[in-house]
């Protein structure tokens, strides 16, 4: 699920199903419209949770400031769409 989710943030196309776009809701949750369906169907999770796991992903394939500042930019973005 994780690799999907990045796919998305960075506009790849690595998963099937693939997420085809993010929103984070008002109270925090992260929901995903999959490819060819029209809403956003899928609770993934909590906002916070995203932002530790890009932070432990980041650590262990050794992603400098800028890839993780990038990675951190697009999670803003998809809670400013909501």
């Amino acid at each position: 699920m994780f690799a999907a989710i990045l796919s998305c943030l960075v506009g790849e196309d690595w998963t099937k199903p693939k997420i085809a776009e993010l929103r984070i809701t008002f109270d925090r949750g992260l929901l995903a419209r999959l490819e060819g369906e029209v809403g956003f169907n899928l609770f993934i999770g909590a906002e916070s949770d995203l932002i530790r796991n890009i932070h432990g992903v980041a650590e262990v394939a050794a992603l400098d400031g800028d890839e993780v500042g990038y990675l951190l930019g697009r999670v803003a973005e998809i809670k400013g769409m909501a």
